[in-house]
């Protein structure tokens, strides 16, 4: 699945997998139920500070949901103040709050890894998340062809 974030204020974004992420449950050829579970996990992506956005390409698409949005491209996102990395190493990610009568949507950045994952355990360590008028920030996990793949919804604050 794709990892697909957009609008958060994150310190950092973790992948972690195992052989086995969850319990899982087969039937086996004689009709009995086998279970198998996995408790180790090992860190195999971690997405922080200055090097945070290569792991990500920014989608520059209209917004599939029809949203009043303009998803812009990493150096119109950091000319415009819209991402940065702070002395910290803190990541931050925001939608443009200054233009007013924006009839094109917002400027804002929707981010979608370069890495596709079949399976795994996903962290993500936030400071703050937008909310107010007209955010939407979201950490989902979509299918291969979004949406008729279907998609998870990890964290998504929409402003109503």
């Amino acid at each position: 699945m794709r990892a697909t974030v957009a609008l958060l204020s994150s310190a950092c974004l973790a992948l972690a997998s195992a052989g086995n992420l969850m319990e899982r449950t087969n039937v086996t050829k004689s009709g009995h139920p086998s279970t198998s579970t996995s408790s180790s996990y090992s860190l195999n992506k971690e997405f922080s500070g200055e090097t945070f956005f290569d792991g990500f390409n920014f989608a520059t698409y209209s917004d599939p949901t029809h949203g009043a949005v303009d998803y812009v491209d990493y150096g119109t996102a950091e000319g415009s103040g819209l991402i940065n990395v702070t002395n910290e190493g803190q990541i931050y990610m925001g939608a443009d709050h200054t233009t007013t009568n924006a009839w094109d949507g917002r400027q804002s950045v929707r981010l979608e890894s370069k890495t596709t994952y079949s399976e795994g355990l996903f962290v993500i360590d936030l400071e703050h998340m937008p909310t107010g008028c007209a955010t939407w920030p979201a950490f989902w996990l979509v299918g291969p062809s979004w949406p008729s793949g279907g998609e998870i919804d990890i964290i998504e604050g929409v402003d109503d």
